[in-house]
């Protein structure tokens, strides 16, 4: 029996209808991932979903006693209380248990051993030890190191953390509760890679039904067994993971758009015919074919996503485009002490390389990135640029970008452009009509996102500096941006949590750990085992994959052992060979995909041609004709099906390289 049933709901936000006749169920131990654009109602399903909501019409069933754990994606206010005490405070029924038993016990201590106390005592601690009273703490402390709480943060009270550790709390809270349901809408927010993966395995073992909302493809391939996709305005379950959605979602789409092709072929033919006949001997039949045709149910054309176009040009630059001997990132402090965070040591990146830092929340990613634009000193040492390099910086927390301009304005304040100019560039990023003319303040995260992607555009930097670049994009913006910078000629350092990009883009990894980075070839999957086994005197490193890169990692002057950044070198030009090796492999396989759609297209359309002369009784007057046309008509179908099976084919070669 369903957990949980939408029955052809809809939702409203005024005037606008956000998504209409909205079916799905929600079995036990089913993980439901729930994808769609920005503004598609997928928080609004949520909602409802959870009751906090109701909808404008339509029915949501739930079991009887179904317990639904919510976790918004919007951070809370909380009071004075501990970390650990704020998180125990989720278990109310705990809590008020273990008062009824300290208030038993008293009456216990006074001498009260009435039978009426002895078994409502034993009923009460009954109930608080199956409901696992004695060992909640113990359990919030392992959800609360899982999500990234040392033992010391334990203590700290939450009126002082940060918005991005309220979020773990609230999510520290939300595993505590014994719920059968799950709700999660964007919960790896504000984690670090260490706490996604601890969340992603907690998922996938945990026996609760789950509904995710989420923009981490990597997180819904790895724990979704079921995907609902809200597309203009409607709703379309697939089975499976987010991978497999992408190719089921294709295949939906080109049915859908082979029948809507042939409906309109067939009211283009009937409009023809009523317009043709409605006067004279044949008007009965041209108004009844036009009664028919009026009550005809009319197939929807495909959606056509609004996807933004991304292209990220570069003049050319030294082979070189950074060099340190080393330096320390940190701050400055007003008294005129230093607080270091991150020692760098030496390190060369060639031009074409790809660089992804990562760490651990606050271990000094964004810092170690500001430091290399220039933005922050560094406290010791020094950095070069090659000649030639220009470089561009995209900040995630997009605070450049200035409140009271508007979103021409921002563009013409960076760079010479008419305002028609800056409109049509605008217009790439689905900024259309009199959006262009909202000022930055009142735009959403995503649009400001998309904001700054449309300035680093214009920048033409040949050294892109990336922090977080995928946070507040869906996940066709996301998958743009990683094909664009692809196909970028230049280099790119980059702070990510997105694994998804990381693996795609990276051809070196700097590991941020201990105050100081090791790099290793490749990106998080190659991650290796141990830094520490590192054999002392060098050693090289190469990854064999389509974004191979190379690495010789030595001892350098400082006495590191190897695993460090000591004079690292990367071979920019067997990057950028392998690089143009990958994108020619890409572009052949999306070649024979495209060369075998369309003969699919054309072989289908000659069936529906040929199945419309077989419909037609004069066709039989012409005995050979109708056999030639039978014969044909088996030899496409052949035909189809062998091109099915050569374009599944190429489709998982495509999706092998992409």
């Amino acid at each position: 029996m369903p957990l949980v049933t939408f029955d052809a709901v809809s939702a409203e936000y005024g005037a606008t209808t956000i998504f209409t006749d909205l079916s799905f169920t929600l079995e036990p131990g089913q993980r439901l991932g729930v994808v769609g654009p920005n503004g598609a109602g997928k928080s609004t399903m949520m909602r409802i979903l959870a009751g906090q909501l109701e909808p404008a019409s339509g029915r949501v069933d739930r079991q009887r006693r179904l317990r639904l754990g919510m976790l918004d994606q919007f951070d809370v206010d909380f009071g004075p209380q501990t970390v650990l005490e704020q998180t125990i405070s989720a278990r109310a029924d705990l809590i008020e248990l273990r008062h009824r038993l300290h208030a038993l016990e008293q009456r216990l201590g006074a001498g009260d051993h009435g039978e009426a106390v002895m078994h409502e005592y034993g009923e009460a601690q009954e109930q608080y030890d199956h409901g696992g009273g004695y060992t909640v703490e113990a359990r919030a402390r392992e959800v609360l190191g899982g999500l990234g709480f040392l033992d010391e943060a334990l203590e700290q009270p939450c009126s002082e953390l940060s918005g991005g550790q309220r979020r773990r709390v609230q999510l520290a809270q939300l595993l505590l509760v014994d719920s059968d349901v799950f709700l999660l809408d964007e919960p790896t927010n504000h984690l670090d890679l260490a706490s996604i993966e601890w969340l992603e395995d907690y998922l996938k073992a945990a026996p609760q039904a789950m509904v995710i909302v989420s923009h981490d493809r990597r997180l819904l391939d790895d724990v979704a067994d079921s995907i609902l996709e809200l597309e203009a305005g409607r709703g379309y379950t697939y089975p499976g993971s987010y991978s497999k959605f992408l190719k089921l979602r294709f295949e939906r789409r080109r049915e859908q758009l082979r029948q809507y092709q042939a409906q309109q072929d067939y009211i283009a033919h009937q409009e023809a015919f009523i317009q043709r006949y409605k006067a004279g001997q044949r008007a009965r039949e041209a108004r009844g074919r036009a009664t028919r045709l009026e009550r005809l149910e009319r197939v929807d054309a495909p959606t056509d996503d609004r996807a933004i176009r991304l292209q990220f040009g570069a003049p050319p630059s030294a082979a070189l485009a950074i060099r340190s001997r080393g330096f320390v990132a940190g701050f400055h402090n007003d008294d005129g002490s230093t607080f270091p965070l991150v020692e760098v040591p030496n390190f060369e990146i060639q031009s074409g390389a790809r660089v992804a830092i990562v760490g651990a929340n606050g271990s000094g990613k964004s810092t170690v990135l500001r430091t290399l634009t220039g933005e922050l000193e560094t406290l010791a040492g020094s950095i070069a640029y090659g000649s030639r390099v220009q470089s561009s910086y995209y900040d995630q927390h997009l605070g450049d970008l200035p409140p009271e301009r508007t979103l021409v304005e921002v563009l013409a304040a960076a760079h010479p452009l008419s305002e028609e100019s800056a409109r049509n560039h605008l217009a790439r990023l689905l900024f259309r009509g009199d959006d262009v003319y909202k000022k930055v303040r009142q735009l959403s995260g995503g649009e400001r996102s998309r904001l700054s992607l449309a300035r680093l555009m214009l920048d033409q930097g040949n050294l892109l500096f990336l922090d977080e670049p995928t946070n507040h994009l869906d996940l066709p913006s996301q998958e743009v941006l990683q094909d664009a910078l692809l196909d970028f000629p230049g280099t790119i350092v980059f702070v990510s949590h997105d694994r998804e990009l990381i693996d795609t883009l990276a051809t070196q990894t700097w590991w941020l750990e201990g105050g100081t980075i090791h790099a290793a070839p490749g990106g998080y999957r190659d991650r290796p085992v141990d830094f520490a086994a590192a054999p002392a005197g060098g050693m090289a490193l190469e990854r064999g994959s389509r974004m191979a890169a190379r690495l010789v990692v030595g001892a350098g002057s400082n006495g590191k052992t190897a695993g460090n950044l000591n004079d690292v070198r990367v071979d920019a030009a067997q990057v950028r060979a392998d690089a143009a090796a990958a994108r020619r492999e890409k572009a052949a396989a999306q070649k024979r995909v495209t060369a075998l759609e369309r003969e699919l297209d054309a072989a289908e359309t000659r069936i529906r041609e040929i199945e419309t002369r077989l419909a037609d009784p004069n066709l039989y007057k012409f005995p050979m004709e109708a056999e030639i046309l039978g014969r044909e008509h088996a030899g496409v179908h052949a035909r189809v099906r062998d091109l099915y099976s050569d374009w599944e084919a190429a489709t998982a070669e495509l999706e092998a390289l992409a």
